[in-house]
């Protein structure tokens, strides 16, 4: 938003893909190697850990969730960065929901983020 004085809402849309970069298009790269380059730094090093206690137990995928997962790009970086196949977890996917109460459309774009909540949602009550 500061680097290219933009509104909050104009700035989420370019982060989330869904308005196109053009004339910020060098800084808006900029941010997104600057912070990606450091999740990618963090990711390895779990990658490196894991190899290490399951040597034998290739890892299959990468599954994204959170707000942070939705950055248009985001994926594809991973997966050329670590050569891992990388994916949007689906909170929803194994859950059945009626289209008439909540649309289909909606959940899709929310699952990301939903992971945590849906979790703490669906664990038993203490008694």
């Amino acid at each position: 938003m500061r680097k290219c004085d933009l509104e909050f809402e104009e700035a989420e849309n370019i982060k989330l893909g869904h308005t196109p970069v053009e004339k910020h298009k060098k800084t808006v790269e900029e941010i997104f190697t600057s912070v990606c380059t450091q999740w990618i730094l963090e990711i390895k090093k779990s990658l490196d850990l894991y190899q290490a206690n399951y040597p034998d137990q290739p890892l299959e995928k990468i599954l994204l969730s959170g707000g942070g997962s939705k950055v248009s790009g985001l994926d594809a970086y991973i997966h050329a960065e670590t050569g891992v196949a990388v994916e949007l977890f689906n909170t929803f996917g194994s859950m059945v929901s009626v289209d008439k109460k909540i649309d289909p459309s909606y959940l899709g774009t929310v699952a990301p983020e939903m992971a945590i909540a849906t979790g703490i949602a669906i664990r038993p009550t203490p008694v």
